[in-house]
């Protein structure tokens, strides 16, 4: 999902205008429309203005590049620091558990998305065409994509 997407998944989801969220961050309308059609990149401090009229943290608009095993244990550091957190272990799987309630929900429901898309993207077997099978996968992923933006849109818990 680009930056652009986001930013409009966010308007939407919140029910803005381009024109609303341009006001609420001191934008103009065209601004916002070229920012979400792509045509325009916006630096980080207008991300931060966007990301404050939506009322929602400007690290909703960035990916993070993980391409290590040390890259998610400095995660799993910062939230062992940063939240209460407890490891359980079963034969050879260790488990993180949220404390948090907000977090045990997210959880739950993650756990679910990842099931249903699992599910539709197991529909491809039965499919022989590569336009269906490509349907299939957008299906998938927006399905997958819409959960996210919810998700991080819902709670934007301040984390001390």
């Amino acid at each position: 999902m680009t930056i652009g997407e986001r930013i409009r998944a966010f308007r939407e989801q919140r029910g803005m205008t381009q024109k609303q969220l341009g006001k609420a961050c001191g934008m103009v309308e065209a601004t916002i429309r070229k920012y979400e059609l792509g045509t325009r990149k916006p630096k980080p401090e207008q991300l931060k203005r966007i990301a404050d009229g939506l009322q929602i943290s400007d690290s909703n608009f960035y990916d993070f590049e993980i391409t290590r095993a040390n890259d998610i244990a400095a995660i799993l550091f910062i939230l062992d620091s940063s939240l209460e957190i407890e490891l359980s272990k079963n034969n050879n799987d260790v488990f993180v558990v949220f404390k948090d309630e907000f977090l045990q929900k997210f959880m739950n429901e993650w756990y679910e998305v990842k099931k249903k898309t699992t599910e539709i993207k197991a529909e491809i077997d039965n499919v022989k065409t590569e336009e269906a099978k490509t349907a299939i996968m957008e299906r998938a992923e927006s399905y997958y994509n819409r959960f996210k933006v919810l998700t991080t849109s819902i709670s934007e818990k301040i984390i001390e």
